[in-house]
């Protein structure tokens, strides 16, 4: 069971049980360059990666997102509020950083005040040493598999690399499609420590 809670600019997704511990692991989502409307999003991936124990924030940007500090802020200011449900909920030792294409170039670029980072179809040169993710589809028309190839390459820090054979570009909106579970698995290893 998840919540979803909305603001103008930022979605939520947490677990409905909040009780079941006392502080929950995050993720901040950065969107694609075709941004968020109302039917082309990223929501059931934001909320599958919810279900599984993490609260995640995404921002509603139509194009470049914000910067991370912006979702991140606007989270630990949620944890900071004693009328806010997400009240000391939220471990600031254990955040992650996400994104689809252009958002990936962004979480790679903005990854050093994250514990982790996942890049979909998109990743920046590294800039720091945060362990990285980095996930492309040989179909992928749009972010050449070569460039994230490329950063994975050019990693000084920990990093993985997946490359889904039959996805394209679009693959990860709405459900994540192929590139869900491992995000999922990835999150679960390096925020929570589980290795399965």
């Amino acid at each position: 069971e998840v919540t979803r809670e909305d603001t103008p600019d930022l979605v939520y997704f947490f677990p409905a049980g909040l009780d079941a511990r006392s502080r929950w692991p995050s993720v901040v989502w950065f969107n694609g360059a075709s941004g968020y409307t109302d039917t082309w999003n990223y929501n059931d991936l934001l909320r599958s990666l919810a279900s599984w124990g993490f609260v995640v924030v995404g921002g509603k940007s139509a194009g470049r997102n914000p910067e991370a500090s912006d979702e991140r802020t606007a989270l630990l200011g949620r944890n900071d509020d004693a009328d806010d449900v997400l009240f000391g909920r939220i471990d600031p030792a254990q955040m992650g950083l996400a994104g689809h294409s252009l958002g990936a170039f962004q979480a790679t670029a903005g990854s050093g005040d994250y514990r982790t980072a996942v890049a979909i179809e998109g990743a920046s040169d590294p800039s720091n040493a945060t362990p990285t993710f980095y996930m492309t589809a040989v179909m992928d028309d749009v972010v050449p598999p070569a460039l994230v190839m490329r950063a994975y390459d050019l990693a000084f820090g920990p990093a993985c690399l997946a490359s889904h054979g039959p996805a394209n570009h679009d693959a990860p909106r709405l459900d994540g499609g192929p590139f869900r579970e491992p995000l999922v698995a990835f999150f679960l290893w390096r925020l929570e420590g589980d290795a399965r």
